[in-house]
């Protein structure tokens, strides 16, 4: 073969040869990436929540042991828990389990030793002590509550004591109350920092955006608020108060029995649906970082 012949058959071998390297190398990363694909962790739902109205009380236990509980956080993307608990007990649990430094966890000390203290925890001068040894058996406590009181029962003196122990420890209230209620612990004490468990149910938007201009340590949690949306979709009268208020709501699961541990993934994508229908500053203020705050106000 002469020199040509050989130059020639050579240089196609050679190209051939790239080709089938660059073709066998495309297939390998393709392969690779599409095994990363597969295996690859599953992507959090976005944005991530803090839940700010968590209750593990005893009827959750055998059916939601912590292990599950955790599991069950981490695949939501929950960064950070408001535990309140009946009995306390249950916080507790939470807070002194291996997987607690993974989630922010700002403990309450709930009023109610069991149901019998329910619609009466207020009279009873037991409970108040007992309130006053869990605290202090508990520095990490960020607040008291959540209870519940209607109307006029705010004006009872037991009340006001747990108001003057708040405000004495710099402790927060989680407070399950309608707005008459709710005015009465501000009359109590103007500057109490409250978490108003659901802003009221059904209180007016004109009443709610009135409190909360008047009382600046007032935040609204959200919990069983259905007007937010309409569907999954944000109602234009809380988008402006959202915009009004960035830095006054929160978001909770509240769950208060067991079947709400069932619908909790649900609960929070309803959250997320109408969340993203807001600024990203805004949502992520109402979705993680305003309670983030009420954890950080303890440490």
């Amino acid at each position: 073969m002469n020199t040509s012949l050989a130059f020639h058959f050579g240089f196609r071998f050679n190209l051939r040869s790239y080709f089938l390297k660059a073709i066998c190398g495309a297939v390998l990363a393709l392969i690779a990436l599409t095994s990363t694909q597969v295996f690859a962790q599953p992507k959090l739902p976005t944005p991530p929540i803090f839940d700010a109205h968590l209750h593990y009380n005893v009827e959750a236990w055998d059916y939601m042991p912590p292990e599950k509980v955790f599991a069950l956080l981490k695949a939501n993307n929950v960064t950070g828990i408001l535990a309140n608990s009946r009995p306390n007990q249950g916080s507790w649990t939470l807070l002194a389990h291996k997987s607690a430094p993974q989630v922010q966890i700002a403990p309450f000390v709930r009023v109610y030793r069991d149901r019998d203290d329910y619609g009466n925890w207020f009279t009873k001068p037991e409970v108040y002590a007992h309130i006053v040894a869990e605290l202090n058996g508990e520095p990490r406590a960020r607040g008291i509550g959540e209870f519940h009181l209607v109307g006029e029962q705010a004006t009872h003196a037991g009340v006001a004591k747990i108001v003057a122990l708040a405000r004495e420890r710099n402790l927060w209230m989680h407070a399950h109350v309608d707005d008459t209620a709710l005015l009465h612990l501000l009359t109590l004490n103007p500057q109490a920092k409250i978490i108003w468990a659901h802003t009221g149910f059904t209180t007016p938007l004109a009443s709610v955006a009135e409190i909360l201009g008047k009382y600046p340590n007032v935040i609204g949690e959200l919990s069983y608020r259905w007007d937010v949306a309409n569907g999954n979709s944000l109602s234009q009268s809380w988008r402006e108060m959202f915009t009004k208020f960035p830095d006054r709501f929160v978001v909770g699961s509240d769950t208060w029995v067991n079947q709400r541990w069932e619908t909790y993934a649900e609960t929070l994508a309803q959250y997320r649906a109408w969340l993203k229908e807001l600024p990203a500053p805004i949502a992520a203020k109402i979705a993680h970082e305003n309670a983030a705050k009420i954890y950080a106000s303890g440490k």
